[in-house]
């Protein structure tokens, strides 16, 4: 964090703290749903985060934002990390405040339409492709990924149209 910035000395540290960590995510129409005709449900919005709970601390030791600057630096970009000249890093790990977190629980949450048919996320991994977006796209691989949890069969028209078209069973 920048040294400028008054939130690590507006706090008292270490302090409990969570990162939420997004996915792909995405609007699912309705339209999308098998359903009988003069029938509405919502829509939707399905997606994919990670949330992490834990304890921030607050490192305000220079070696210790040099080193993780560093560190940081060479696991997106190696040669940058390599390059990095002693004169800006010293500079650099003035300005700043390290942060750590320690990770006490781990929470998931995946809602990819797992309770829909399998013809219905067809549909919707469809209609996701069809808006062009990464984000879209990425949303619809994960709903293809994502087993199907559905347990119910698809609609047949309810016991009024059953009684209509079916003749009654002989005892």
């Amino acid at each position: 964090m920048a040294r400028f910035n008054d939130h690590w000395k507006s706090s008292d540290f270490p302090r409990p703290a969570a990162m939420i960590f997004t996915g792909a995510h995405d609007y699912i129409t309705s339209r999308d749903y098998d359903l009988p005709e003069g029938v509405s449900v919502a829509s939707t919005w399905d997606y994919t985060q990670v949330v992490i709970h834990g304890e921030v601390t607050v490192l305000d030791d220079r070696e210790w934002v040099r080193e993780a600057a560093v560190e940081l630096t060479a696991l997106w970009d190696k040669e940058e990390a390599e390059n990095l000249e002693e004169k800006y890093l010293e500079r650099a790990s003035k300005a700043i405040v390290g942060m750590s977190m320690t990770i006490d629980r781990i929470e998931g949450k995946a809602k990819l339409s797992q309770n829909r048919l399998p013809g219905e996320r067809a549909k919707i991994s469809s209609t996701l492709r069809d808006r062009g977006t990464e984000r879209a796209s990425k949303l619809a691989e994960d709903i293809d990924a994502a087993p199907s949890t559905a347990r119910r069969v698809p609609f047949l028209g309810g016991l009024h149209a059953a009684k209509k078209n079916n003749p009654p069973l002989a005892h």
